[in-house]
């Protein structure tokens, strides 16, 4: 079957040679100029390039579930995957992480996945993840298994509207976070999220969007000396909170229109969007 598919391969691929395919460990299917990806050239793709180490299929809404699980378990030796905007489904999700033992990077945002994922995920890659997204996605994460993902250095969770307090309390616990994303989760409140940050040493990107920011919050904030601070969906503010920020900050944005400090040494950058 793969002799039969190597014509298309040297037609989408235009000049590469043998060489440069079998070498080849980073794949995003818009390298495909032409367009002319389906099914059929990412499986064969994926036997012949079988040292593939990155996969980036994000948005890729051609191909089917079966066609994405088929390729995947042809290259085991995958350290970071991107599905986000894909149309896999949860069940065939399990059954390719099965077969990814290696993966320290995963990004399912804007998928149809749910909690048993998660589940898998908690339980398959328990040291060697370092990064997850899954924004957008109906999970409520409420296993106490999360935590033990506690290696990860980058988490998105924006947009996971049903997030269970059990998902805060493992969070509290991810110490090595440099960088978490928490915008538009309903059911988180400024007394979690100030519980999160007191023991978060190491994050430099912190991202939040809810109603409630309190003076307790507002002092944490202060205190992480963040490298980039994300303020969204706030009715309102204390102005007070604001200054004190400025006091740390070198560039703030505030409705597109940027304020620059430049006697500051701090390198926070604090972007707020009041849509109050």
């Amino acid at each position: 079957m793969l002799n039969f598919f190597l014509p298309r391969i040297r037609e989408v691929s235009r000049g590469w040679n043998a060489t440069n395919w079998s070498i080849m460990t980073s794949f995003d299917w818009r390298m495909f100029a032409n367009n002319k990806f389906d099914g059929q050239t990412l499986y064969s793709l994926a036997r012949r390039l079988g040292s593939l180490k990155r996969v980036d299929l994000s948005n890729c809404e051609t191909i089917s579930t079966e066609t994405i699980i088929d390729a995947l378990s042809e290259v085991p030796s995958l350290t970071a995957l991107n599905l986000a905007g894909t149309n896999i489904h949860s069940t065939a999700m399990i059954h390719a992480l099965d077969k990814l033992q290696r993966i320290r990077r995963l990004n399912l945002s804007y998928t149809a996945i749910n909690d048993r994922v998660v589940a898998k995920i908690c339980n398959l890659y328990t040291t060697n993840l370092r990064e997850l997204r899954i924004d957008s996605c109906q999970v409520s994460i409420d296993t106490p298994a999360f935590c033990k993902l506690n290696q990860l250095e980058i988490l998105s969770l924006k947009q996971c509207r049903k997030l269970s307090p059990a998902a805060m309390d493992s969070i509290k616990l991810m110490t090595n976070l440099q960088e978490l994303r928490l915008v538009n989760n309903y059911n988180i409140t400024s007394h979690m999220v100030n519980d999160i940050l007191s023991g978060m040493k190491h994050l430099k990107i912190f991202e939040l969007g809810f109603y409630d920011l309190t003076a307790e919050l507002c002092e944490t904030i202060i205190a992480r000396r963040l490298a980039s601070f994300t303020l969204h969906q706030l009715k309102s503010v204390d102005i007070k909170f604001i200054l004190q920020v400025l006091q740390h900050t070198k560039n703030y944005t505030h409705k597109g229109k940027q304020f620059i400090k430049p006697l500051s040494s701090c390198q926070t950058n604090l972007i707020y969007q009041n849509q109050g």
